[in-house]
């Protein structure tokens, strides 16, 4: 941690990460306790929910012990940490909203279509009507989104199954919103792709 150096600091923290840089062991806990108030409620603000924010400020102090070599002072600590909060906060929203669009999917293929009408329209990019849909092309449908590759796959859920905007999975996934518009196309292709060859052979 010998590159810990800093700016415009709180007189406490200004001399724990002094002591943290000369290798004092009780430093880190006590810049913990310092810091402890201004994280919570910054992962308050941000997270929005209690219990996400009470471990987005666990995250951050391992996130703050893994990195602290690399704050150069340019700027304040507190606003190199606040940096911190902020991405990992974002990060458990992103993996919420996976995880809740991965249940839907997996939902949809085990019952036997729920979602269908708004996943057809998305891969098909015309309106579906979801009583013409079979429980067997809707469980085909399922497995087309699941077999997707993981960056198409992420920006589809997103943007079909949540209903987020370009510009709020472009932010979730730290991509530009020309490469979701890119990424978003391709997979609606492979989906509907993998329907129509479905009905083909059903012909």
């Amino acid at each position: 941690m010998s590159k810990v150096t800093s700016q415009q600091n709180n007189p406490r923290v200004e001399r724990l990460l002094k002591q943290i840089r000369n290798d004092d062991p009780r430093a880190f806990a006590q810049l913990v306790k310092e810091l402890e108030p201004f994280v919570i409620g910054s992962s308050l603000k941000v997270c929005r929910d209690r219990a996400t924010a009470e471990e987005n400020a666990q995250d951050t102090f391992v996130s703050m012990f893994r990195n602290l070599g690399q704050f150069s002072g340019t700027s304040k600590f507190s606003t190199w940490l606040y940096t911190i909060i902020v991405n990992n906060c974002r990060m458990k929203r992103r993996k919420s909203r996976l995880e809740r669009a991965s249940v839907s999917i997996d939902e949809m293929a085990a019952s036997g279509g729920r979602h269908a009408s708004d996943l057809e329209a998305a891969g098909s990019g015309a309106p579906a009507d979801a009583q013409l849909l079979s429980e067997e092309l809707r469980a085909v449908l399922g497995a087309a989104i699941e077999n997707l590759p993981e960056d198409y796959r992420s920006v589809f859920v997103l943007r079909d199954v949540e209903h987020l905007s370009n510009e709020d999975v472009a932010r979730d996934l730290d991509l530009s919103v020309a490469a979701v518009k890119s990424r978003l196309h391709r997979a609606r292709e492979r989906v509907r792709e993998h329907v129509e060859a479905y009905m083909k052979e059903q012909e």
